[in-house]
């Protein structure tokens, strides 16, 4: 059955669980929301509901901090999306369908960025490593540069406080930092405009092209095996 159905182009927190891991969502559903009320008790009793439920979810996955924190953490996000969507039903109810003018454009890109920034907390080894990349992904722990810049600041007369080179990100120089660049950006658009797998079915001309392309551009970007997500959980 269909388990995965590109959850990082989803919209909101909601569309995510409804395309992420559906046989984990459905079981949360049916064994620890609905027991738990449900939506049956009213709206406050609801957002609870929710809350629990991705609490209890997180602890699914493991006893640790990370886990319970991740589970706490899309909790917080899913009664945050249900606020905004009761706000928008009573105050303008054609927004609550079509998505509030100018801000329908950021709805991807803030939920990836939820979504992103749990999974750090969630792969973490503990929260102040969790914590810490958090920083490093804000830019709190200084700017990195390719190492050709860095050497030639000095002779503009400036200082390079506070950087670091990117020869962990390729070969250290300009082109290597343009190129790793242009294959991240190669790959979220890989991941937003591209059809799903599942959805090529019927379009046999795509089915040896585009995952031999993923293939590579995987083994470009990562270069090494990866552990699946939930092996031995």
């Amino acid at each position: 059955p269909l388990n995965f159905h590109s959850p990082y182009k989803a919209r909101n927190i909601a569309d995510f669980w409804r395309r992420w891991h559906m046989t984990l969502s459905r079981f949360l559903r049916d064994y620890l929301y609905i027991p738990l009320g449900g939506n049956r008790r009213g709206r406050f009793r609801r957002h609870v509901n929710l809350a629990l439920t991705m609490l209890l979810g997180g602890a699914w996955h493991g006893a640790g901090w990370t886990f319970l924190l991740w589970g706490a953490l899309h909790g917080a996000y899913m009664v945050a999306h249900g606020l905004w969507h009761a706000a928008l039903e009573r105050w303008a109810p054609a927004w609550a369908v079509s998505g509030v003018p100018g801000l329908r454009r950021l709805a991807w890109p803030l939920t990836f960025l939820a979504v992103v920034v749990a999974w750090v907390i969630f792969r973490a080894a503990d929260l102040p490593s969790a914590l810490s990349m958090l920083r490093g992904m804000a830019g709190l722990n200084g700017a990195l540069l390719p190492e050709q810049i860095i050497d030639a600041l000095p002779s503009l007369g400036l200082v390079a406080s506070g950087t670091g080179n990117v020869a962990h990100l390729g070969d250290g120089t300009v082109m290597g930092f343009v190129e790793m660049t242009l294959m991240l950006v190669a790959g979220m658009a890989l991941v937003w405009w591209a059809p799903a797998l599942h959805e090529l079915r019927n379009r046999t001309r795509y089915l040896l092209v585009l995952p031999c392309g993923a293939l590579a551009l995987q083994q470009v970007l990562y270069g090494r095996a990866s552990e699946f997500l939930y092996f031995q959980f």
